[in-house]
């Protein structure tokens, strides 16, 4: 966990600068980049106390999950949940300001033609507006369309390794579906052969004086019999 914080500190410092060529907004990347240092640094901390802890039960765990390779996959997923905890709301944090970002454009387009939110009806409806609220309007505009480039890179970084972190725990799932479901034990005494499971069929043809009909019997013998 430490290694993945380390990590995004630094892609939070990259981004901070100038990534891939981008020129965002100084003093919004700045602000947004101490705002996430710092919940880091406070991740961090929290991983400094609940070390020991963690230590000792997925010692306890890895102990008892040897009895079991799809134990050992569930117990990788949820550590992948815990160690990824930090990202995931910092992907929330970006994803709410994104949305603010773009409801405030939508809202600001809606007033310079006319229309305005009734809550009270749930709909829009046609709305008077003077100059000096589209002049505010038009400011809030122009600010909120500047600022959404940095706003949509950090955005997309996160999102990115929001989903890298599902895939990785969709990919679990589906391995621990598949071992659970596939009779594994079965397969490798077919494929050793072994004689508990491998031997022969025996059919016996029977007829029935009453019906008139074929009765055929089968039996299954091992070759350990």
């Amino acid at each position: 966990m430490q290694v993945i914080a380390d990590n995004l500190q630094l892609l939070i410092e990259w981004l901070m600068g100038v990534p891939v060529g981008l020129k965002l907004n100084r003093p919004l990347s700045t602000v947004l980049g101490k705002f996430f240092l710092y919940h880091l640094y406070l991740w961090k901390t929290y991983i400094d106390i609940i070390k020991p802890i963690v230590s000792t039960i997925i010692f306890i765990s890895s102990t008892v999950g040897l009895i079991g390779l799809s134990f050992q996959m569930a117990l990788l997923s949820d550590l992948i949940t815990m160690a990824s905890l930090h990202c995931y709301c910092f992907y929330v944090y970006a994803t709410r300001l994104y949305g603010i970002t773009l409801h405030g454009l939508g809202s600001t387009l809606r007033m310079f033609g006319g229309r305005k939110w009734n809550p009270l009806r749930s709909r829009y409806d046609s709305g008077d507006f003077s100059w000096d609220q589209l002049c505010v309007g038009m400011f809030i505009f122009s600010s909120l369309l500047l600022l959404l480039p940095t706003l949509l890179v950090y955005y997309v970084v996160f999102l990115a390794l929001r989903l890298c972190v599902l895939f990785l725990q969709g990919t679990l799932r589906r391995l621990i579906w598949i071992i659970n479901s596939l009779p594994s034990y079965s397969l490798l005494l077919w494929i050793l052969g072994s004689p508990s499971l491998a031997g022969k069929s025996n059919f016996s043809k029977y007829l029935c004086l009453v019906n008139k009909l074929n009765i055929f019997h089968l039996q299954a013998t091992s070759y350990s019999k």
